[in-house]
């Protein structure tokens, strides 16, 4: 389950110039005014920002082996510092809103609210974690699992209908924090 959960938030936001729609309706800038390198850095922010998050999912509990007691605070431990460093994220994400391009308010909106889907799944698993009997095996390990099937299916309806910005897809490729981001999505 920690794997699939680390997985989960590393595979969200591994999507970090995507949306999930487009606004005809958005302010268009002048393309004169939008400097490549301005969104190339400001994509970098935002990459920036994912990758930050992601790290705490990468910070697996220890393995407890067979004792669920320690599994279950391991795991309370984990769910916590992930959805923390999500709402910190958001906060980070809100700042980076304006961004030199027509887009970049859209794409903020889009990773914000995929994030905070995913935050509130994590943050229902943290209850039901907290609320899980380490006395009864069999109980405990079933509720673990269904905890790894809720985070798996919070993950795919966050991910619905996702496809790239073309106005950010030039500055993703070449933004280095965006780099590493799809260097380490899995294939």
């Amino acid at each position: 389950m920690r794997y699939r959960s680390a997985l989960i938030v590393a595979v969200l936001f591994a999507l970090a110039g995507c949306s999930t729609s487009y606004d005809p309706n958005a302010p268009m800038a002048d393309p004169a005014e939008v400097r490549a390198d301005d969104v190339q850095d400001w994509m970098d922010k935002v990459c920036g920002v994912i990758a930050d998050a992601g790290t705490s999912a990468k910070q697996k509990p220890p393995s407890p082996g067979t004792d669920f007691a320690a599994a279950k605070t391991g795991i309370v431990t984990y769910l916590t510092k992930t959805s923390e460093s999500l709402a910190a994220a958001d906060k980070r994400l809100e700042e980076l809103a304006d961004g030199p391009a027509p887009g970049s308010k859209r794409l903020v909106k889009d990773l914000r609210a995929g994030a905070g889907q995913f935050k509130a799944a994590i943050d229902s698993s943290v209850a039901t974690a907290q609320a899980a009997d380490p006395a009864d095996p069999t109980a405990f390990v079933a509720t673990f699992k269904k905890l790894a099937d809720d985070l798996q299916s919070a993950q795919t309806a966050a991910d619905l209908d996702v496809k790239i910005r073309a106005e950010f897809a030039d500055a993703q490729h070449k933004a280095p924090n965006c780099q590493k981001l799809t260097q380490a999505a899995p294939k």
